[in-house]
């Protein structure tokens, strides 16, 4: 068991067969793995221990973080979990919609909402690594309170983040919410590894269990019990005994060994090349139309008479070409402000202030706790005003070498603006869909002219224009040529705007275009 500041799990070796391992989070925070009494899809196929015997292991985690409002909570988690090494933490008591945030790390939430007075209510989330983002498989809304989030792997993984309501709140809010984690809990078919990981808000006493922090167990405590026991779990942390540093923590840790595999609709990466450098660059433009030209030639068969096949091979060579001859975008990971050297020195004075502040428990190591946590929040604004000093001037440098693309980059960065999704329509059916998109271009469109007399002679306007019906030649195409803008986005194709402009294709590309002329 790794050595940290939090209470970590680990998997016992010896379950017997049919046994449940569960992963309990503490008297506030409960996590389970692959439990027992779920609806069975495979006839009831004994499960045993046989998923601990996939080779990665892996840190699942629970932590209520109050709020996430303040961007700089954002980063101390993302640190946090950095740090530990944390794939997936459940958190509770959020405000945010998804989020991407630094390290690869994204956040998926259940956004809390106001009661009759204004305060938050509910509110959980699940912040995932680079390696489990790429294995979700879907995302499952089910209240406020409970989240389920399934990960692509042998077998899938199911984990389900839950807040459950305090023990002053009404009987009827929380046999609702336990109603309805029943029901999510027994919906995830039983082959699959189940975590569940929330703020349970509950106490159990010493009468339910051995190892126990609370002397009695309190209503919530036997919701958890009743709920445990009908779908065959165990409150983990209270079947061992934990030193008494560790009884109380705000993040609990359990190494599982899972097998999470990449989603096979995650999209592909392509590669960035330095189409700007093309442009410039003289010598790399003889070597990319010779490259080019070359492949070209041994892919075409003079006797294709197929033009859709020929562009096919054109698109091929300039992919090679591009492959071979064109020098990467360099990769552009900004530093976030969580790995700041000021940042990182403040977090640490204040792991040590929260370290005595525990051992002592003193007014003086209070106040010096809180000092400590002022001078993070002033670290991170430190930061943060000299990333936006840096950014300006880049902007003025992008502005007055009319840069505009990077200088709209640079505004959307600092402002935090995102793209948004256009295009979509939500709807539960296909025919839905396609009756909006009608209604749509029949708006955009108009109503067909009115016409009052059909026999109405139109007197033509120009009896004959200068318009050439003949093929295409040179002169015509490099006017053609000459207006193409560069530092646009290509199109399917992969070829970007510079290759036609800069490089000398235009006997290929000219054939293309008297071709589908008179094709």
């Amino acid at each position: 068991m790794a050595k940290t500041k939090s209470t970590r799990v680990k998997a016992p070796a010896n379950l017997p067969a049919g046994e449940a391992l569960h992963i309990n989070c503490g008297s506030h925070d409960v996590g389970t793995s692959n439990p027992t009494g779920r609806v069975a899809t495979d006839g009831g196929i004994s499960r045993g221990a046989q998923f601990l015997k996939c080779k990665k292991p892996i840190n699942i985690a629970t932590m209520n973080t109050r709020t996430l409002k303040n961007p700089h909570k954002q980063l101390e988690l993302c640190a946090l979990a950095k740090k530990y090494r944390i794939e997936v933490l459940a958190i509770q008591y959020s405000e945010l919609q998804f989020e991407d945030l630094p390290e690869g790390f994204q956040l998926i939430t259940a956004s809390a909402y106001r009661n009759k007075i204004g305060a938050s209510i509910g509110g959980v989330g699940i912040l995932l690594s680079s390696s489990a983002k790429i294995a979700m498989l879907s995302v499952r809304f089910i209240t406020s309170r409970i989240l389920q989030v399934t990960l692509g792997g042998n077998p899938k993984t199911t984990i389900i983040t839950t807040y459950s309501p305090t023990n002053v709140s009404g009987e009827e809010d929380v046999e609702e919410h336990y109603k309805q984690l029943n029901a999510a809990t027994k919906s995830v078919p039983t082959h699959n590894v189940l975590i569940i990981a929330g703020d349970f808000n509950a106490r159990i006493g010493l009468d339910d269990a051995k190892f126990a922090y609370h002397q009695n167990t309190n209503r919530n405590g036997d919701f958890l019990l009743e709920f445990a026991q009908e779908n065959n779990l165990i409150i983990t942390n209270t079947t061992f005994q934990k030193k008494k540093s560790k009884l109380w923590t705000s993040l609990v840790t359990a190494n599982i060994r899972l097998s999470l595999r990449a989603n096979n609709k995650s999209p592909s990466k392509r590669v960035k090349y330095d189409w700007a450098k093309l442009a410039t660059d003289p010598e790399l433009q003889d070597r990319y139309t010779l490259e080019i030209k070359n492949r070209y030639s041994v892919l075409s068969d003079d006797n294709c008479a197929d033009q859709t096949q020929k562009y096919n091979y054109l698109i091929q060579a300039n992919k090679e070409a591009a492959e071979k001859v064109m020098p990467k975008l360099p990769k552009k990971q900004r530093k976030a402000l969580c790995f700041d050297s000021r940042v990182e020195q403040a977090r640490q004075h204040l792991t040590e202030v929260n370290k005595r502040h525990v051992k002592e428990n003193t007014k003086d190591t209070h106040l010096e706790f809180e000092q400590s946590k002022d001078e993070l929040d002033q670290a991170y604004e430190r930061a943060n005003r000299e990333f936006i000093e840096n950014k300006l001037k880049e902007y003025e440098e992008a502005n007055l070498n009319h840069r505009h693309k990077l200088a709209w980059g640079i505004i959307n960065c600092v402002s935090g603006r995102k793209k948004v999704r256009s295009g979509r329509l939500k709807d539960d059916n296909k025919e839905e869909r396609l009756k909006k998109w009608h209604d749509h271009f029949k708006n955009l469109l108009g109503n067909p002219p009115q016409v009052t007399m059909e026999n109405e002679d139109i007197p033509t306007i120009f009896h004959e224009l200068p318009i050439r019906t003949d093929a295409f030649d040179m002169e015509e195409y490099q006017k053609a040529k000459m207006a193409i803008k560069e530092g646009k986005s290509y199109g399917e194709d992969g070829i970007p705007p510079e290759v036609i402009k800069r490089c000398n294709i235009d006997i290929i590309i000219l054939d293309f275009c008297n071709a589908i002329k008179y094709y």
